[in-house]
């Protein structure tokens, strides 16, 4: 199991020539090599849109996307977790 994380940031300076750290895209995406893809968040379709892909694991079918706000979008660590119960439910890990 692979989970591919992508992350663009900047930095910028602000007032007093403080440095400030803005994230532009993010994407986790969890998939299984040759066998198919498990869950994706990402905000690439668009700045501020934030969305949840899962598939089907047996059919590779995509599940409708989940839209959700900045606040709803997880951390990693919270990806991990969720991929973990995922693939334990699927028969993948013991």
């Amino acid at each position: 199991m692979v989970v591919e994380v992508a992350k663009e940031l900047a930095i910028q300076l602000g007032p007093r020539n403080q440095e400030g750290v803005w994230g532009l895209s993010y994407s986790y995406h969890a998939h299984v090599p040759g066998r198919g893809n498990l869950l994706r968040y990402d905000n690439s379709h668009g700045f501020g849109e934030y969305h949840r892909h899962e598939y089907d694991f047996a059919t590779q079918e995509e599940k409708p996307v989940e839209m959700l706000t900045r606040e709803e979008f997880p951390t990693l660590i919270e990806v991990l977790d969720e991929v973990q119960a995922m693939a334990r439910r699927l028969g993948l890990v013991r």
